[in-house]
C-alpha cells in the first residue's frame, strides 16, 4: 500500500536501539574516484580533441566526424548563447531522431543551458503545457515540424537555417558540473506532468560507470533508438561520444519495427543496444521467426542493455540461446540519472535488478524510514552522486521524494522511489512491484491519477479510474473505468488532445458507480475485469466476407483480446498499439508470408484495408509446433539414442539425473503426495513408457501411470547416525535402474529426519527429462503443492503442445526443414576429423571403459567469477565462453593438442511452445577450436565466441545425425566426435517454494557420463562450483586433481591479462606436471 510521508531514518542506521546494521555496509561501498567536476558536453569535447576525424555519427541522413559534429554543435551553442541561454536556462527541442537532434542537443549543453526535448507526436495540448511549465518560448525544431512548435504557442529556432558566420569553435565554459543539464517530463500523480531538472555532474558519473563496468569504449558502435523525451536516451547519446564510440541512429520509428532493427544491427555492425524487456521480446521472436536464408548474422553485437521493465529468465535464456551476447540488467527513475543498479543476467541464474552502480548507494526501509534487515520487503530509497535536483517549480513535490540523508555524509539526500524490494543474500536487490498506483506499460512510466484527471475533465465523466490489466498475449493494457454517458469515439478524441497515445486506455468498462470501501475510497479489487466484448465504436459490426478477412480477424482478436472484429473496426480503436502491432506483422509472416512493418500495418488499419494489402500468392508458412494427429508417436532424435544406449546396456543407471534438496519447515505429505499427482498430469513425459514392437520403440502416453511418493522414515535412527544414512538411502534410490518399456521412469522419495527436516529425492530417466525440466518440475510441483493446500485452483498457465508433439513434428518435413544446412556446417566444421583427446594416461586405454569416474569438487569463488565475467564482457562474450576457453587452453596444455573439439549442450527449447515443459531436448553442440599456445588468450576467447554462435544458429540438428554423416571409426571406449565436454549450469537455489518451508540444494548430478573428460560449472551465490569427471580408469585422482588446479589457475590468469599468450599464461606448476606413475 502507499507510504505515508514523512517517515524518516534513524540517526543510526539501526534496526532498533543497539540493534546491528541490516545489511552488510560493503555493499553501499561503491566510492570511485571519478573526474565528476566535468559536464557531459566536456566528456564529449575532450574526445574530439583526442579522434577528430573518427566517426562520430552515423545516421540515414548522413555521417559525423567528432570535429565536424563537434563543430555543428558549437554554431548552435554560440547561436543560443547570443539569445540570453546560459546556465540555469533552458531550451526546448523538438526534433524528428537524426544528425540534427544530435548537433541540437550538444549544442545546448555547450551553451551553458538545459535541453528540454519535446516529442512532436504528442498532442499540441500537452506540449504547450511542458513548455508553460518551463517557461520556454523559443524551440530548437527545423521546417518540417516549425507548425507544430508554432500550434504550441512558441518560436521555432530552425537549426538548418542558422545565420551565416557563426564560429565553430569551442565556446568558453559556463556551466558547471552542479548546472541542468536536461529535464525529462514524467507523468504526474496529481494530473500534470513532472519536470525532473538532472543536473551534469550525475549524467558523468552515470556515463563513466558504463565505460568501465559495461565495456563501452573507442570502436564500439551504439544503436540509439530511445525517444529523447526519455532517460534511456542520455546514455545512448552521450555515452558513445564520451568514450571515441560511433553513435548509430535508428530512423524514426524504427525503434518499434523488429525487422528493420534486425537489419540495422547487422548492416552498421552495432555492438550495443538497449530493449525495453517487452520489446526484447518481439525482437528475439522475430529472430525465431526468420528462416535459416533470411535470420541475419549479427556477430558484432557484444551487449544488449535492458531497463524500464522487469526482465523475466526467458529472455535471458532467448539472448542466450539466439545471440549469445551479454546481457545486463538496469534499473533507475529518471530522478537518479538515468540507472542506478545494475547486473549481468546469465541463463539459469535468477534474475535481479543488482547492486548500486559507483557512487550510489541503495537502502531499503520500513514504512517509517529505518532500514530492514536482508530479506524483508520495503521501500527502495536511492542516495549518491546521481540524484536529481527535483522537480522544476514544484518544491513541495521536491520535499516529499528527496529528503535528507542520515546514512550518508552530512547535506546529502536519498530519493523515495515508490518501488517495493528487497535486498537478496548476494548482496543484490530483488524488485517486487510497486507502492502507489504508477505502473509501467511498454516502459512507458505512467502514473494513474494524470490518466483519471484528464478523463474526468471531460463534461460528461461523472467519475473514472484506470487501472492495468494484461492482454492475452501477456503484455500490459491500461483499463479505464467510467461512470456517465459520454460516446468513446467523443471520450478517446478528448484524451488524444490532453496525452501522449501510450497513456490513452485501449479497453473499457461502463459502470453505473465505482465500488467503494468501507471508508468511501475506491475499491480498485472489486473492479470487474474487461470482458472482451467488442467496443463501442463510431463502425457498425462488419463480418468477413473471404478466407483472408476471417484469418485476420481471428489473428486479431486472439492477440488483441476482442471479439468480434469486423473488417472495418479499426485497430487502434479496439485497444491495438505499437508491440500488438509487431506481434501481428510477426504472426502475419509466419502464416502467409507477407513482410509488413508495423508502420505498414498502421497505415492500413482495418481487416478491409489489411487483406487488400497481402499478396495474392504467399510462401508457405514458418514452421510452427502444434498439437500433433492421430496414431503412433515416434521418439524424438534424442529419446532414440538414449533408447539405443539402454538397449546396449540394459539396467545401466548412466543416464539417471537426481536432484535432491533439504527441506526445514512444516511439510504436509498428503499435499505433497496430490500435487505429485498433478504435476504427472500435467506432463505427459511423465506417463510415458517406451515399448519396442519388433525392435522399434514408441512412446506410450499413459491416462494414468501412478507415481507413488515414497517416505522413509530415519527418525528411528539415532540423531547422529541419520545424515549418514540418508547419504546411504540417496545413493542406493540414484543407483535403481528404471524399466524404459515398464515405466514409471520417475521416484519421488522423501527421506524424514525430523518432524519438520526432510531430504526430498527426485530421480527422474534422462530419457523425459533434462537440467531444465528439473527447473519445470519442481516450479510446477511448488505451485501444484501450494494449491493443495490453499485449497485454490493451481496457478499454471494451461500447455498448448506437450513432448510427443514436438517428437512428431522434429520427425516430420517442418522439424526437418533448415537440417541439411545445419548439418552442411557441422560437417564444414569437423571434416577432416582432429585426433581423439589424447589426455596423458598411466596404462592402455580399457576396451570398454568401466564407467566408475573419478571427480574433483571445486569452487570458483566469487571474485574469480566476478572476475570471468568482467573478461567475457570486454570482449562482448557471455561468461560461458569466456571459461570454455580456458577449458580449452587448459586440454590443449595438458594434452599437447593444438585442434581440439569440445563438447557442449543447448537446451534446443527454441520454440515458445516448449519451454513449460518436461523432458529431453537437450542436444550436444561440437565445437571444434584452434588452440595456438603463441596466440593471446583473448584471440581464443574471440574464436570461441564466433565458433559458439555459429553452432547456436545450427542447435536444432540431432548430434545423432551429425555422427552418422561423420562416420568416424567404431571405438566402444571413446564418444564420437568429442571425448571433452564442457557445460555451465544455473543454480539450484530457488527451484523450490513451499509455504513455511526452506527449501536448500543437497546432492544433484547424473549417473554417468561417456566422455574422457567432463567439466560442470554450476551458479550458487555469486560463486561456479565446479565438477570435473573422468573415467577412473584412464586417469587417477591425483591427475584429475592437477587439472582441476589447472583449469582454476588458468581462470585466474587469463582473467588478470587476457593479453598474455597462452604459452605464457598459468605455466604448469611442479605440482601440476607429470602424469600417473
Amino acid at each position: 500500500m502507499p507510504r505515508q510521508p514523512g517517515g524518516l531514518l534513524d540517526q543510526t542506521g539501526r534496526t532498533g536501539a543497539g540493534g546491528p546494521q541490516p545489511v552488510p555496509a560493503g555493499w553501499n561501498a561503491t566510492e570511485r574516484p571519478y573526474r565528476t567536476g566535468r559536464c557531459v558536453h566536456q566528456l564529449f569535447e575532450e574526445q574530439v580533441r583526442r579522434t577528430p576525424g573518427a566517426p562520430a555519427l552515423v545516421a540515414e541522413d548522413g555521417r559525423l566526424s567528432y570535429a565536424e559534429l563537434n563543430a555543428r554543435a558549437n554554431r548552435v551553442a554560440h547561436q543560443l548563447r547570443a539569445a540570453g541561454a546560459g546556465p540555469e536556462a533552458l531550451v526546448a527541442v523538438c526534433l524528428e531522431r537524426g544528425t540534427d537532434l544530435v548537433v541540437a542537443l550538444l549544442g545546448v549543453l555547450k551553451s551553458g543551458a538545459a535541453y528540454v526535448p519535446l516529442d512532436p507526436e504528442h498532442p499540441t495540448a500537452r506540449i504547450t503545457e511542458l513548455l508553460a511549465q518551463a517557461g520556454i518560448a523559443t524551440v530548437l525544431s527545423d521546417t518540417a515540424l516549425a507548425p507544430v512548435v508554432r500550434a504550441a504557442g512558441a518560436l521555432p529556432l530552425l537549426v538548418e537555417r542558422l545565420p551565416a558566420g557563426l564560429a565553430t569553435a569551442d565556446p568558453a565554459p559556463a556551466a558547471d558540473p552542479d548546472n541542468p543539464a536536461y529535464v525529462l517530463f514524467t507523468s504526474g500523480s496529481t494530473g500534470r506532468p513532472k519536470g525532473v531538472v538532472v543536473p551534469h555532474r550525475g549524467v558523468v558519473n552515470r556515463l563513466l560507470w558504463m565505460r568501465d563496468d559495461c565495456g563501452l569504449r573507442a570502436g564500439s558502435r551504439v544503436l540509439q533508438k530511445t525517444p529523447a523525451t526519455f532517460d534511456v536516451s542520455v546514455w545512448e547519446f552521450f555515452g558513445p561520444l564520451a568514450v571515441g564510440a560511433t553513435l548509430v541512429l535508428a530512423r524514426p520509428g524504427g525503434q518499434r519495427d523488429p525487422g528493420y532493427l534486425r537489419a540495422v544491427l547487422a548492416a552498421e555492425r552495432v555492438d550495443t543496444v538497449h530493449f525495453v524487456p517487452s520489446m526484447l521480446r518481439e525482437f528475439l521472436a522475430a529472430l525465431r521467426e526468420a528462416g535459416p536464408g533470411d535470420r541475419p548474422e549479427l556477430p558484432d553485437l557484444r551487449r544488449i542493455v535492458c531497463s524500464g521493465e522487469a526482465l523475466t529468465a526467458d529472455l535471458v535464456q532467448g539472448v542466450a540461446e539466439l545471440i549469445g551476447c551479454e546481457l545486463f540488467n538496469l534499473y533507475g527513475p529518471t530522478e537518479a540519472s538515468v540507472d542506478v543498479t545494475a547486473t549481468r543476467c546469465a541463463p539459469g541464474r535468477p534474475v535481479t535488478i543488482g547492486r548500486p552502480v559507483a557512487n550510489t548507494r541503495t537502502h531499503v526501509l520500513d514504512p517509517d524510514g529505518t532500514p530492514l534487515p536482508l530479506g524483508s520487503e520495503g521501500e527502495l530509497c536511492l542516495a549518491g552522486v546521481q540524484l536529481a535536483r527535483g522537480y522544476l517549480g514544484r518544491p513541495g513535490a521536491t520535499a516529499a521524494a528527496f529528503r535528507p540523508d542520515p546514512l550518508g555524509p552530512p547535506g546529502s539526500r536519498l530519493y523515495r522511489t515508490g518501488d517495493l524490494a528487497r535486498w537478496l543474500p548476494d548482496g543484490t536487490l530483488e524488485y517486487l512491484g510497486r507502492l502507489d498506483h504508477q505502473v509501467k506499460i511498454r516502459g512507458f512510466r505512467i502514473e494513474l491519477g494524470e490518466v483519471e484527471a484528464a478523463l474526468t475533465s471531460h463534461p460528461q465523466v461523472r467519475a473514472a479510474v484506470v487501472t492495468a490489466s494484461q492482454l492475452p498475449t501477456g503484455e500490459a493494457q491500461l483499463v479505464g473505468y467510467l461512470v456517465g454517458e459520454v460516446e468513446l469515439e467523443a471520450l478517446r478524441a478528448h484524451l488524444g488532445a490532453r496525452l501522449p497515445a501510450y497513456m490513452v486506455p485501449t479497453a473499457w468498462v461502463r459502470l453505473a458507480a465505482l465500488p467503494l470501501t468501507s471508508s468511501g475510497k475506491t475499491d480498485r479489487r472489486a473492479l470487474p475485469a474487461p470482458d472482451g466484448r467488442r467496443p463501442e465504436l463510431a463502425t457498425a459490426y462488419l463480418a468477413p466476407r473471404t478466407p483472408t478477412e476471417a484469418v485476420l480477424a481471428g489473428l486479431w482478436e486472439e492477440l488483441l483480446g476482442v471479439r468480434p472484429v469486423g473488417v472495418q473496426d479499426g485497430f487502434l480503436e479496439l485497444g491495438g498499439q505499437s508491440l500488438v502491432a509487431t506481434r501481428l506483422c510477426a504472426r502475419l509472416r509466419r502464416l502467409t508470408g507477407a513482410e509488413l512493418t508495423p508502420a505498414e500495418l498502421l497505415a492500413s488499419p482495418t481487416v478491409e484495408q489489411l487483406a487488400a494489402r497481402l499478396p495474392q500468392t504467399a510462401t508457405a508458412p514458418a514452421p510452427v509446433i502444434g498439437p500433433r494427429g492421430d496414431g503412433p508417436v515416434p521418439l524424438s532424435a534424442e529419446q532414440h539414442r538414449l533408447w539405443f544406449l539402454d538397449r546396449l546396456n540394459p539396467g545401466s543407471t548412466e543416464y539417471l539425473m537426481y536432484d535432491a534438496h533439504r527441506l526445514r519447515g512444516p511439510l504436509q505429505l498428503p499435499a505433497l503426495a496430490a500435487a505429485l499427482h498433478r504435476t504427472v498430469q500435467r506432463h505427459a513425459t511423465l506417463r510415458t513408457t517406451f515399448p519396442a514392437h519388433r525392435g522399434l520403440p514408441s512412446q506410450l502416453i499413459h491416462r494414468q501411470l501412478p507415481v507413488p511418493l515414497d517416505v522413509v522414515d530415519l527418525t528411528g535412527a539415532p540423531q547422529a547416525e541419520r545424515e549418514e544414512r540418508a547419504a546411504a538411502a540417496v545413493e542406493r534410490h540414484t543407483r535403481q535402474p528404471f524399466d524404459l518399456a515398464g515405466g514409471p521412469l520417475l521416484r519421488l522419495v522423501v527421506l524424514r529426519l525430523g518432524p519438520e527436516h526432510h531430504l526430498l529425492l527426485a530421480v527422474v530417466h534422462h530419457i523425459v527429462a533434462d537440467d531444465w525440466s528439473m527447473g519445470v518440475f519442481w516450479r510446477d510441483l511448488s505451485a501444484c503443492y501450494r494449491a493443495e493446500r490453499s485449497g485454490r485452483p493451481v496457478d499454471l498457465p494451461p500447455l498448448a503442445v506437450d513432448y510427443a508433439d514436438y517428437a512428431v513434428w522434429q520427425r516430420g518435413p517442418q522439424g526437418r526443414a533448415g537440417q541439411q544446412a545445419d548439418l552442411a556446417h557441422f560437417v564444414r566444421q569437423l571434416q577432416p576429423a582432429p585426433a581423439p583427446l589424447a589426455l596423458p594416461s598411466a596404462g592402455p586405454r580399457p576396451q570398454p571403459r568401466s564407467g566408475r569416474d573419478t571427480t574433483v569438487l571445486f569452487t570458483l569463488d566469487a571474485e574469480l567469477t566476478a572476475a570471468a565475467h568482467r573478461t567475457a564482457a570486454a570482449a562482448g562474450a557471455t561468461p560461458f565462453m569466456a571459461l570454455l576457453a580456458c577449458f580449452t587452453a587448459v586440454l590443449g596444455r595438458t594434452t599437447g593438442q593444438q585442434d581440439l573439439v569440445v563438447a557442449t549442450f543447448t537446451a534446443n527449447r527454441t520454440s515458445v511452445e516448449l519451454e513449460d515443459l518436461v523432458g529431453l531436448f537437450v542436444n550436444t553442440l561440437a565445437l571444434r577450436l584452434p588452440v595456438d599456445p603463441q596466440c593471446g588468450y583473448q584471440e581464443l576467447l574471440a574464436r570461441t565466441r564466433a565458433t559458439a554462435l555459429a553452432a547456436y544458429r545450427h542447435q536444432r540438428l540431432p548430434f545423432d545425425q551429425l555422427v552418422g554423416a561423420l562416420r568416424p571409426p567404431r571405438d566402444l571406449s571413446r564418444n564420437p566426435v568429442a571425448q571433452a565436454a564442457f557445460q555451465t549450469l544455473g543454480p539450484l537455489a530457488g527451484r523450490i517454494d513451499l509455504p513455511g518451508v526452506e527449501a536448500v540444494p543437497y546432492r544433484q548430478g547424473q549417473g554417468g557420463h561417456p566422455f574422457d573428460v567432463l567439466l560442470t560449472l554450476r551458479e550458487r551465490a555469486g560463486c561456479l562450483d565446479g565438477e570435473l569427471r573422468c573415467p577412473d580408469d584412464l586417469l587417477d585422482q591425483e591427475a584429475v586433481h592437477r587439472l582441476a588446479a589447472g583449469f582454476a589457475g588458468f581462470v585466474r590468469a587469463a582473467t588478470a591479462d587476457p593479453q598474455l599468450s597462452l604459452d605464457r599464461l598459468a605455466r604448469p606448476t611442479r605440482s601440476e606436471q607429470g602424469v600417473p606413475a
